[in-house]
């Protein structure tokens, strides 16, 4: 749900990029593009990231605890207590969830160990101090 949120946000972006790049080929000698990245490109990255890490970790310290997607399938994100977390916990929960999927192999590893932990946390939440739960 979050990623279809902000694919919907994000694709006019996205277009712009892909625009940017044909725009800066010679079509009469395709073979002399550049093929690096322009500023309006790693901009857009840039941008991006901070998008993401805004959304959720502002979302999840909110008052919802939670994203968009969350909300809709009532879960919560809170601390082990059953606390609303803080902005500076839900930074490091986003994070290192993004780190995570960056690892070779551990982005769906650290998911699929929620079913076999006994709070059923991934890895980044087992870090962070934080778990998903059914909203009261």
């Amino acid at each position: 749900i979050d990623t279809v949120a902000t694919s919907i946000i994000f694709s006019p972006l996205s277009i712009l990029s892909v625009w940017d790049t044909f725009s800066r080929v010679d079509w009469d000698h395709p073979e002399t593009a550049d093929p690096g990245f322009s500023g309006l490109q790693i901009g857009l990255v840039f941008l991006g990231l901070l998008f993401g890490w805004l959304y959720y970790s502002i979302s999840e310290s909110s008052a919802w605890q939670g994203t968009l997607g969350k909300k809709l399938l009532g879960l919560q994100v809170v601390d082990l207590h059953g606390n609303r977390i803080h902005f500076a916990r839900a930074t490091a929960r986003y994070f290192l969830k993004t780190t995570e999927s960056f690892l070779c192999c551990l982005g769906l590893a650290g998911y699929v160990m929620a079913a076999f932990t006994e709070k059923n946390q991934a890895l980044h939440d087992m870090v962070a101090g934080t778990l998903v739960v059914k909203r009261k």
